[in-house]
Formats: structure tokens, sequence, C-alpha cells
């Protein structure tokens, strides 16, 4: 039986720790990482050069601080989830995949931030596949359109920014039923919700050397960001109560029991 365990949290919340701390300590035969959205980072990676390219995307929204762009950018790499995960189950027989990050969480969580949060205007939201397009070569474009392609037809043809826009107005429930078809993936059984304390967050976001700034790391965004995944994960378990939710404490040994409780196989 083929498995998906997700690691969600704000970026800062210890999600690439974890994975890597779990992954030292499991059967590599049985457990395969699956790090969204950075999946270039893995070796099982299915298609790096598009990963990487995402990337840079999302990098040059936070250079300019574009927020329309990096939306758009962490949808796209949310889209390619479902491939990668297709790989490992398939390519590598994967019996159990531990992501950091999973779209039917995630996504209504940053666009419902994205859209109330930061400063956006319609002419931004209607332009940024244009933008999008004049930061990549033709080629690294043509992977991206192809990507979008797999979507239009579960969104009606409705451009991708008012679709976005438009279903970050509706309740959580409603939003993780539209996503589940969006991208087409299986939910997790298990979630681990790393949630420290935002001080703790901003440390490490800040003492990070190797990325750009991004576009949402001040303390309202982190704050009001944990607050709809809680919101969206308390929804996706009312609805779906067999997901096994393992909401962390912020340090000690109740912290580690959690994380080892929440990748056993025996429970």
């Amino acid at each position: 039986m083929k498995q998906l365990f997700s690691i969600v949290g704000t970026d800062g919340s210890g999600k690439d720790y974890r994975l890597a701390q779990i992954m030292a300590k499991v059967d590599p035969g049985i457990f395969f990482p699956l790090s969204c959205t950075a999946y270039h980072h893995s070796a099982f990676c299915a298609n790096p050069a598009l990963s990487r390219t995402l990337q840079r995307l999302g990098e040059e929204a936070d250079r300019k601080s574009d927020a329309a762009l990096k939306g758009i950018s962490l949808f796209l790499k949310m889209l390619l989830f479902g491939q990668e995960l297709r790989h490992l189950q398939e390519s590598h027989q994967a019996k159990v995949v531990l992501s950091t990050r999973h779209p039917v969480t995630d996504t209504p969580a940053y666009a419902r931030l994205f859209i109330q949060q930061l400063a956006m205007s319609a002419e931004d939201r209607t332009q940024v596949l244009s933008r999008a397009q004049s930061f990549l070569s033709p080629t690294e474009w043509k992977s991206v359109a192809a990507l979008l392609s797999l979507v239009k037809d579960r969104m009606n043809m409705e451009p991708i920014p008012d679709f976005i826009a438009r279903t970050a107005r509706l309740d959580w429930t409603e939003q993780l039923k539209v996503y589940i078809h969006i991208f087409n993936i299986p939910l997790p059984e298990r979630i681990l919700f790393l949630n420290p304390p935002t001080a703790t967050i901003l440390e490490r976001l800040q003492a990070r050397t190797d990325r750009v700034r991004e576009t949402h790391e001040q303390a309202l965004f982190i704050q009001t960001l944990n607050k709809y995944l809680e919101q969206a994960l308390s929804a996706l378990c009312a609805w779906k109560p067999e997901i096994k939710l393992y909401a962390t404490p912020n340090t000690g040994e109740a912290l580690d029991n959690t994380i080892r409780s929440f990748f056993s196989l025996d429970n």
C-alpha cells in the first residue's frame, strides 16, 4: 500500500530539518523524501530543470517585491508536486513518501494570505503571467506553459490568477475540495504540523544567508499564515477524520515523541 505523510508549517518552522532528521532514522527502501517546493534538492527529482526554473522565478518575485508573481510561482511549484509524487511511487516503488508541504492544505492558506494581506491590485494579477514569461527563456517558458496546460480544463479555462483569487474567498472546506480536483493528488494519511513561536521562525529565517529574503517574511504575515494553516488543517480533519494530525509542542521530549509517532508505521 502506497502512503503519503506530509510535514507542514510556515517557512522557517523546521520542515526540511525534520524531514532530514526522520530520513536519517528510517528504512530508505520504504521511506522516500519529497521536498516541496525545492524538488531539485533531491536525487530522486523527476524534473530538476523545471524545479530550478520555478525557484528562480520565485526569487525574482522576491527581489522585485512582486506579490502576484510570488503567488504564481508558489502555485506552479505546487502543480509540480503530483508529477514528483507519482515518479517516486511508480519509478522508485516508494511505499511511504515523506513530503514537506502538501498542495491541498498549503495553497488555500498561502492564497488567502496573498489575496487578503499583501497589496495586490487586479492589474498586478492580470499581467502576472506576462511578467513571468518575460523573466524566462523561451525554453523555460515552454516547460512552464506545459505545466499550466495540465490544469486549464480543470479550471474551466478561467485565467489562473482570477481562479486563485475567487477560490480564496470560499470557506476552507470548499477550497480543499477545489484543490483536490485541481492538483489531482491524494491527501496525506498523516500530517505533522510544526508550529514554533513566531520569534523562533524569524530568527531562523534571518540566519539564512543562501537565499533571497521572501516577500512575506514579516512577523504579522507569518502569524497570519500560521493561523490560516491551522484553520485549513482543522477543516481538513473535520471533513476527513481518518487523517491523523500531529500538532507539535514547541520543544523537549514531547516534541521528539510526537515526531516518532508521526513516522512510525506501528500506529
